[in-house]
C-alpha cells in the first residue's frame, strides 16, 4: 500500500506515526500513499480521540459520504472546539437546507461564530448581513446588516462598490450583485444608513448592470425607475425613468404599473379621454 515514505529522520521533523492527522490526510488525498479512505478513517479517529478538532471535521466529512449519524454530532463538536472549517460547514448546512433541516436560528448561531474570527469568510458576512437584513434567525437589525455586508466586500478584496481591487475574489458575481442590491436599498429607504439616493442609485444600477446589458431585477429595476422619475439622486429623466419602470412592470412589478398606470390617466385626463391599457407601452407616457 505503500509507495515511498518521505525521510522523517530530518531533526526537527516529527514522525508522520506521531501525528496520526497528518498521516490520515495522505491516505485520504494520496501523495505518497496509496489513497485509502478507510485508512484514513482509522488515523483521523485516533486523531480526534486526542482533541484534534481538524480530524474530527476530516472525518465528519468521510463518515458522512456513508450516512453516519454520528458525522453530525462529530462535526459539531469540532466546531465547538474552534474548528472553522466545520463551523463553516454547520452555517451553510442550515442556512441553505442541506444536509440538515433549514434552521435559520442554527445558520446565524455559526456565523457569529465566524463573523468574530480575523479570518472570516467573505460568503459568511454576506449571509449573515441577509440574515440581519431579512430577520432570518434574528431580529431585523438594518445598521448590522450594512456592517455585515460591507465587510464582504472588504474581506473579498473589493472597495465599498463591490468593484475588485488588485486581488479581489472570494464572492461570485451573484454574491456581488445581492451585496448592491441590499445596500442600495438601504441607502434608498435609509435603512441602518442616512437616506442617501445618490448611493442608492448607484448600488442598484451595479447590481443589475452586465456591460450593456441589464439582468433582470423587477425590484432593483423598479427603484432605478422612480429615481429617475422622482428626481432623487439624479437629474429628471422621465424617458429613461419610463424605460426602467417598463421593464419591471413587464416581469410583474405592481408598484412600477401602478405608476405608470397613474401617469397614463394623467396623461389622458390632459387629451380629454380615458388611459388604455396600451398607453403604458407607448410614448403616449
Amino acid at each position: 500500500m505503500i509507495k515511498t515514505i518521505p525521510d522523517t529522520a530530518i531533526p526537527g521533523r516529527p514522525s508522520l506515526l506521531d501525528s496520526p492527522y497528518e498521516l490520515g490526510l495522505l491516505f485520504e488525498k494520496g501523495g505518497w500513499l496509496i489513497p485509502d479512505r478507510d485508512a484514513a478513517a482509522l488515523c483521523y479517529r485516533r486523531a480526534a480521540r486526542s482533541g484534534d478538532d481538524r480530524a474530527m471535521y476530516r472525518l465528519a466529512l468521510l463518515e458522512m459520504g456513508q450516512d453516519r449519524p454520528s458525522s453530525i454530532s462529530l462535526m459539531r463538536k469540532a466546531a465547538r472546539l474552534g474548528n472553522a472549517d466545520a463551523a463553516w460547514w454547520l452555517a451553510r448546512a442550515f442556512y441553505y437546507g442541506v444536509v440538515l433541516h433549514r434552521n435559520y436560528n442554527g445558520a446565524v448561531l455559526w456565523l457569529n461564530e465566524l463573523y468574530r474570527r480575523e479570518d472570516t469568510p467573505p460568503k459568511a458576512a454576506l449571509l449573515l448581513g441577509v440574515c440581519h437584513y431579512e430577520g432570518f434567525g434574528t431580529e431585523t437589525s438594518f445598521g448590522q446588516a450594512v456592517e455585515c455586508l460591507l465587510r464582504a466586500f472588504e474581506l473579498s478584496g473589493r472597495d465599498r462598490w463591490g468593484l475588485s481591487r488588485e486581488g479581489g475574489g472570494a464572492l461570485s458575481e451573484g454574491d456581488i450583485r445581492t451585496v448592491q442590491k441590499i445596500l442600495g436599498k438601504c441607502h434608498y429607504f435609509g435603512r441602518g444608513v442616512a437616506k442617501d439616493w445618490c448611493k442608492a442609485l448607484k448600488y442598484l444600477k451595479l447590481s443589475v448592470m452586465d456591460g450593456d446589458h441589464i439582468l433582470a431585477d423587477r425590484d432593483a429595476e423598479y427603484l432605478i425607475g422612480t429615481c429617475y422619475y422622482f428626481h432623487r439622486g439624479t437629474r429628471q429623466d422621465i424617458p429613461t425613468a419610463l424605460f426602467w419602470l417598463r421593464d419591471a412592470a413587464r416581469q410583474g412589478s405592481q408598484e412600477a404599473t401602478l405608476l405608470l398606470e397613474r401617469r397614463a390617466a394623467r396623461q389622458a385626463s390632459k387629451k380629454g379621454r380615458v388611459a388604455r391599457p396600451q398607453d403604458l407601452q407607448t410614448d403616449f407616457l
